[in-house]
């Protein structure tokens, strides 16, 4: 590992420390525990591999980026259940939504090749993962379409979530698909270099986001608890 991978890695655990410290601080990891939880792992694994180099290990790689998937498909669940949370009919077509992404996603990663495994890491780093990244975006993505159709009020925690996540996971899968096109070598390499500085600007963007007040809303109890569902306490 490089002097310079050893800093971007320690810029992102900063950066993803200074966001879960707004979140606690400034009161919103009520409404992100999901949110929370990612970000620490990530400073976790972060802190901990530019300690010991030694554990970056293909197992350890596909350990770590495997519970990232599965917290980020958390995040995703989340962030809609909350969002719609005031809004039954809304939160009906969220649902179908989520249904139709999850079902589109295991579908395509069950149509990959049987002989996949032949492929090695290739395959998983190129053809797997891109397929897992691009339904989570697609996830984030729509539910900002229902958002914006329904006009739904939104936490700015929310809205930074998924205005960091959905360029970087786009971002990512295009990569990986460049570099199962052109190989590991070539652009394959230069493509590969450009995916930690991509999550170290949404690492900033977080921490910027979270550190943010959220306005106080002057309205009745019962017209927050409608509209704002995660003023309430859940």
């Amino acid at each position: 590992m490089t002097p310079l991978q050893v800093g971007v890695m320690m810029s992102v655990a900063l950066a993803a420390s200074l966001a879960l410290a707004g979140l606690f601080l400034r009161g919103h990891v009520r409404i992100a525990r999901m949110f929370a939880s990612y970000l620490a792992f990530v400073v976790f694994c972060d802190i901990t591999l530019a300690l010991w180099p030694g554990l970056w290990t293909w197992e350890g790689w596909l350990f770590r980026h495997t519970m990232y998937d599965l917290l980020k498909l958390g995040i995703a669940i989340e962030v809609a259940y909350l969002v719609f949370l005031g809004f039954p009919g809304a939160a009906q077509s969220a649902r179908a939504v989520l249904f139709l992404f999850l079902a589109g996603t295991l579908v395509a990663v069950l149509a990959m090749p049987t002989d996949a495994s032949s492929y090695g890491q290739r395959f998983l780093v190129g053809e797997f993962r891109p397929r897992i990244e691009n339904g989570l975006a697609w996830l984030f993505t729509m539910t900002a379409a229902l958002v914006v159709w329904y006009r739904i009020p939104l936490h700015p925690i929310h809205r930074a979530i998924m205005v960091g996540f959905v360029p970087y996971l786009v971002v990512f899968t295009t990569i990986m698909r460049l570099v199962l096109e052109y190989g590991w070598k070539g652009w394959g390499g230069y493509l590969m270099a450009l995916d930690p500085w991509a999550y170290l600007s949404a690492a900033i963007w977080w921490a910027w986001a979270c550190w943010q007040r959220v306005p106080e809303l002057e309205a009745s109890p019962e017209v927050v608890a409608r509209l704002w569902p995660w003023k309430a306490t859940v």
